[in-house]
């Protein structure tokens, strides 16, 4: 279908090692189309990172294999693609919001110039232009303009997180990825980054957004997806999934969820 953006077929991905052989994700599938946002859920361990880190090629190999399956973006496979052709897409067409805001950014480099860096690589303007391009994403993440050339030490967790977002945003990519990104911040930050994605996912961008808040993915997801010991149990609109789930795994997750809640 033309409105579909990304596409993962039957992936398999396992981490190998001397002694063992952890099978990840398994025969996973699922699409993504043009402005929907999907919340991948699942408990620890379920395989939701690996699926976000094999779709921007940059798992660590080894230990991590692709077994089988494939990971189209607007109809192309980026597995056949070379090194130098993933990275005019990784930021550019698609990036992504790492879990640690802390470690997420250069400690030796001004915020300005890593939001800008992104600018610089893929488009060709000046130096002055990125900056200004980098410094409009910048307040629009929510941060006051005169904090544009300071470094990361000098921010807070959560307007580090922003800064990683708008690292992912300057480019104006076709599909961003945010892996748990309110995971290492406090219940009050959790909050305000959630409602910055949640406005995000109110522009059009196309989100794949790898969360543990059910809150988020019932009221701003598009579709659910969920996953157990490597495997899609089940993928549903949102508002179906939560209220009516087809599958005894997903109806006990959702419990253990609302008890803990």
């Amino acid at each position: 279908m033309e409105d579909v953006l990304l596409k993962v077929k039957n992936l398999t991905v396992h981490y190998v090692t001397r002694s063992e052989t952890v099978k990840a994700v398994n025969n996973v599938s699922f699409e993504l189309r043009k402005g929907e946002t999907i919340g991948l859920v699942g408990e620890t361990g379920a395989g939701k990172t690996t699926i976000a880190r094999t779709i921007m090629h940059i798992l660590p190999a080894p230990p991590a294999q692709i077994v089988s399956g494939t990971v189209e973006l607007e109809g192309e496979d980026l597995y056949k693609k070379s090194e130098t052709e993933l990275e005019k897409i990784r930021g550019n067409k698609m990036a992504m919001v790492f879990q640690d805001p802390m470690t997420a950014l250069n400690p030796v480099k001004r915020v300005g110039w890593q939001i800008a860096e992104g600018i610089r690589m893929h488009q060709k303007i000046s130096k002055e232009d990125a900056d200004k391009k980098a410094l409009e994403i910048f307040e629009m993440v929510g941060i006051p303009a005169e904090r544009f050339r300071e470094y990361p030490h000098q921010f807070s967790g959560g307007m580090k997180q922003r800064i990683g977002i708008a690292i992912a945003l300057v480019c104006q990519p076709d599909l961003l990825i945010a892996d748990e990104p309110t995971t290492a911040l406090d219940v009050t930050i959790q909050a305000q980054i959630l409602e910055l994605m949640k406005e995000l996912a109110h522009t059009g961008i196309t989100m794949l957004v790898v969360t543990h808040e059910m809150g988020f993915a019932r009221n701003v997801s598009s579709k659910t997806v969920f996953m157990e010991n490597g495997v899609v149990v089940e993928q549903a609109p949102s508002r179906e999934f939560f209220a009516d789930p087809k599958e005894e795994r997903t109806r006990a997750f959702l419990r253990r969820i609302a008890h803990t809640e």
